[in-house]
């Protein structure tokens, strides 16, 4: 005989928490089968899936075939940290290298370095201590990463 169960998403420390999603799938199981699967808060959905994409960037520096990161409004971190929004695991990208910023009221994109030791280039000029304005096309190097910047033409 076959009961049925509901997988759900919550906290495994703290399982009674009142915030628990209620949804989920419903699987059939043995009788005796008390399984319930959590999914860490790590796994959950992502803030950015609530914040608008405005365009992305991608390189050939460090994968031949190319690969690509995508841009929310808001700040997007690039860094070589596993906490920042982009990911480089370029040698000469610092922790948090420097960020690009949307701000959707007035419409503004730009890039500001975050202290790096190797520096911030857009468009082959170190960008220093500057906020620098960005625009489709732009080429951003950090470390030995070079990431071409492309906007979606409604957004900017």
């Amino acid at each position: 005989m076959s009961n049925r169960a509901t997988i759900v998403e919550g906290d495994l420390i703290n399982p009674e928490k009142k915030s628990l999603p209620t949804f989920g799938s419903e699987i059939l199981t043995d009788s005796n089968d008390k399984t319930q699967i959590f999914r860490p808060e790590s796994e959950k959905a992502s803030n950015f899936e609530k914040r608008k994409l405005i365009g992305w960037l991608y390189t050939f520096s460090s994968a031949p075939a190319g690969k690509f990161y995508v841009l929310y409004e808001g700040k997007n971190i690039i860094g070589n940290e596993s906490k920042n929004d982009i990911v480089l695991t370029d040698k000469k990208v610092s922790g948090e290298h420097c960020r690009i910023i949307f701000r959707s009221k007035s419409n503004y994109l730009f890039i500001k370095d975050c202290g790096s030791t190797n520096g911030t280039w857009l468009n082959d000029e170190d960008i220093i201590d500057e906020q620098k304005k960005l625009k489709d096309g732009d080429i951003i190097t950090v470390g030995d990463t070079k990431l071409t910047l492309v906007l979606i033409k409604e957004i900017i």
